[in-house]
């Protein structure tokens, strides 16, 4: 999924509006409904709802199409539910970012902690 197109970091618009929630915002937002539905089926709905500092890179419904071959209605498969959460924790990070602390070439840690992905709990930042 690193290839995914992203629209939107939602870190920025939690801080934005300041009242509502990752989940809350992407659930408001029908560009992320697979977002949302992915988030549910892996089990990180809890964590995107919890207060705390973090970054959602946040692919949209038209980049988990990008994938192609099924692969999002596969990821959405129940017995992949351990795929799916490496794919999510790889776009979720540590900390509140904005746009202006971005580096071109910067590494972000990840919460994917996947071991079948060796460094693939770093995200590049290309800008």
């Amino acid at each position: 999924m690193a290839r995914l197109s992203v629209v939107l970091v939602l870190a920025v618009a939690v801080a934005a509006i300041n009242a509502a929630t990752i989940l809350d915002i992407a659930k408001s937002l029908p560009q992320f409904s697979t977002l949302v539905t992915a988030a549910g089926q892996a089990g990180i709905a809890p964590l995107l709802a919890a207060p705390g500092f973090k970054t959602v890179f946040a692919p949209t419904n038209e980049a988990f199409a990008k994938l192609g071959n099924n692969t999002a209605a596969l990821l959405l498969n129940a017995h992949n539910q351990q795929h799916l959460l490496s794919a999510l924790y790889y776009h979720i990070t540590p900390g509140f970012l904005t746009t202006d602390t971005f580096k071109n070439g910067q590494q972000l840690a990840t919460l994917d902690q996947s071991r079948r992905c060796p460094g693939c709990h770093h995200l590049r930042v290309r800008l």
